[in-house]
């Protein structure tokens, strides 16, 4: 990563800590940090790095938000050739097994 790319994922991992309390849009991100239009590719490709790394969590409509705020769990699901399956849930160093069951 550049050093300015560095320096742009801290400032959107402090914002997403300190000034707000659930998820916020791509535009609400860009405003709170002073992005202009031409600084938006550099700060699309920062929040795809934070998702990708799992840092922050980015929903269907587009909203991102810290994962631990959004109280989600990781999971690891296998499943069978019946569809039936299990699904190990894993949270703070504890890890919970689900069966899931198959197609009647």
């Amino acid at each position: 990563m550049i050093p300015k790319d560095i320096q742009l994922k801290d400032s959107v991992l402090k914002f997403l800590k300190t000034k707000t309390s659930r998820p916020v849009n791509f535009k609400e991100i860009a405003r709170a940090l002073s992005i202009l239009r031409k600084g938006s590719k550099t700060l699309k490709r920062v929040l795809n790095s934070l998702t990708n790394s799992g840092e922050i969590f980015r929903t269907k409509t587009g909203f991102y938000g810290l994962v631990r705020e959004m109280n989600l769990v990781k999971d690891i699901s296998k499943r069978t050739k019946t569809d039936m399956g299990l699904s190990y849930l894993k949270n703070q160093g504890s890890v919970t097994c689900l069966f899931l069951p198959g197609k009647p």
